[in-house]
């Protein structure tokens, strides 16, 4: 009898594991939770740059390669999208830095230095992976400009659409500054952006940041006197 209940005291306590362990499953968070604030996603160094966190911003879904300068998104099959990076900086054409002088006096990446005298840029298409696998509907398109840029060219523009062929019909409005973090201005926009991540057929989209026009767009020596950034 004695033996029995042994028994019995050793199946209820491991039943208990069992449904504490379930219990801890369930309700307990499991894996990394993400911030869908762009501003939760600045990391400040002590050096003061400012270090735009890509996986945070895509939920854990993209990373930056630095290689080809874009936001690497792999999606089912194998395959891999998201967004290139490119810039312009008065006759230059380029991916990552614009020098002049021998001095850097452009960058475009996930760091940005507010005190460095560096116009500074960078841009995050901001998804949710576990919502819409394999379809990667973007949500948003995050954009980030240093003081630097804000002090060399505060007239700064956002133009975009699905179409770079139809410059006159792409969606043009000013750069909106009210959101700050450490020295780095913080904007979005949340429309005709479908095209950043389509794998199949994707249209010629293209996103601008910098102090021009659609007008400016329309005239072939843009390039010659003009800083942005362009999204491919």
């Amino acid at each position: 009898m004695q033996k029995g209940r042994v028994h019995t005291v050793i199946w209820i306590g491991a039943l208990a594991i069992i449904v504490v362990a379930l219990l801890l499953y369930l309700f307990l968070p499991t894996g990394v939770e993400y911030s869908d604030d762009p501003v939760e996603w600045v990391d400040t160094h002590t050096d003061g740059a400012v270090v735009i966190d890509v996986e945070e911003a895509s939920q854990g879904g993209s990373s930056y390669y630095e290689g080809l300068a874009n936001q690497r998104v792999p999606v089912q099959g194998g395959e891999v999208t998201g967004i290139a990076y490119f810039g312009a900086y008065k006759g230059q054409v380029f991916n990552k830095n614009a020098v002049e002088n021998s001095e850097i006096v452009m960058h475009i990446g996930p760091e940005l230095n507010p005190q460095d005298g560096v116009i500074d840029t960078f841009a995050v298409v901001q998804f949710d992976p576990v919502l819409t696998p394999g379809t990667l509907v973007p949500e948003k398109l995050v954009i980030y400009v240093d003081q630097d840029w804000v002090d060399r060219a505060s007239n700064l523009n956002i133009i975009w659409g699905p179409d770079v062929a139809n410059i006159a019909g792409m969606n043009q409005r000013p750069f909106n500054f009210s959101t700050a973090q450490n020295g780095v201005y913080i904007d979005s926009i949340d429309t005709d952006i479908e095209w950043t991540l389509m794998v199949d057929d994707r249209p010629q989209g293209r996103v601008f940041v910098g102090d021009i026009s659609k007008e400016d767009l329309l005239n072939t020596d843009v390039l010659s006197d003009k800083i942005f950034l362009t999204l491919v």
